[in-house]
């Protein structure tokens, strides 16, 4: 039975959407759009970190790093990613902010905020100003790398932020060297 109004009677009055008046907001709920937003913010494509290491292994003619060489360790991967993402007419902006990199050398963790590439005109044995390591003994290690990210979302006036990681490996052989001092006959 109906009300007249467009709805039905009993105990609980439940509108006639067709019967809806003109202008009247139709579309997602806000928990729908949250939901969405916060799927989109996870799915959202960041890179995986760019194991960097100063001075490069691989450009030695040993291809090692030497024990005790100061090393400067930085992620060569872009610390910002912004996207959109749209479904039933809302739009997500999404920006992801690198907030940081762990380094586990395999011997010890070295957590960074900030990494300074080593500039080719630096001392070999200068040390790194914010992300660096020496190793204490030989071997081959396997370097893990975990960049963590602050993704933040906004969606028709709501917004939040989701912590992510993103890991990568490389790895290292480790190698002591020694230098013999020869006199010129």
């Amino acid at each position: 039975m109906t009300n007249g109004n467009g709805g039905r009677e009993g105990v609980l009055y439940e509108p006639d959407p067709a019967a809806a008046p003109a202008g009247a907001a139709s579309g997602p709920s806000a928990a729908q759009v949250r939901a969405w937003a916060i799927s989109a913010a996870a799915s959202v494509r960041l890179p995986a970190p760019s194991v960097g290491i100063d001075p490069d292994p691989s450009v030695n003619r040993w291809h090692i790093v030497a024990v005790g060489q100061p090393l400067w360790l930085y992620d060569g991967s872009s610390a910002r990613v912004a996207s959109t993402a749209s479904n039933q007419g809302v739009t997500v902006s999404i920006t992801a902010v690198r907030t940081g990199v762990s380094f586990d050398m395999g011997e010890a963790v070295v957590r960074c905020t900030s990494m300074t590439r080593r500039p080719v005109s630096a001392e070999p044995r200068a040390e790194s100003p914010d992300c660096g390591y020496r190793y204490q003994k030989r071997g081959d290690r396997q370097v893990r790398a975990t960049a963590s990210w602050t993704v933040s979302w906004s969606a028709l006036g709501q917004s939040g932020t989701i912590p992510m990681t993103r890991t990568a490996s490389r790895t290292l052989p480790v190698r002591e060297l020694l230098s013999v001092n020869v006199r010129p006959s």
